[in-house]
């Protein structure tokens, strides 16, 4: 019974850990949909792509000043967005904390 109790838990913990990260991906996702088109393009290409501000200002039609502007202003959005995972995480996962202590525990 032990080994089909702790092969149960150790089950859902990872199933946990699956949900958590499918949940990051859609908060990220839906951080992305609220930037406006703009703002999109300037964080991917300068934070994920690493363009230089002036190679987007000459392809968006802006000067770097404000594609910098923009990027800055789509990163707090992202950063909001991160806040808020960080907070529904923390609360989450004191639960599955006690349950890997408690494994841990009973291991020995």
């Amino acid at each position: 019974m032990p080994a089909a109790y702790l092969t149960r838990i150790v089950t859902r913990l990872c199933l946990d850990q699956l949900k958590s990260a499918s949940v990051r991906c859609e908060t990220y996702m839906i951080a992305m949909e609220r930037l406006s088109p703009l703002e999109r393009a300037a964080f991917l290409l300068h934070d994920v792509f690493d363009v230089a501000l002036t190679e987007i200002a000459a392809t968006l039609g802006r000067t770097p000043a404000a594609v910098r502007q923009i990027a800055a202003r789509a990163r707090k959005i992202r950063d909001r967005a991160s806040e808020h995972l960080d907070r529904s995480a923390a609360l989450r996962s004191s639960p599955t904390r006690r349950v890997n202590d408690c494994l841990m525990l009973t291991i020995r």
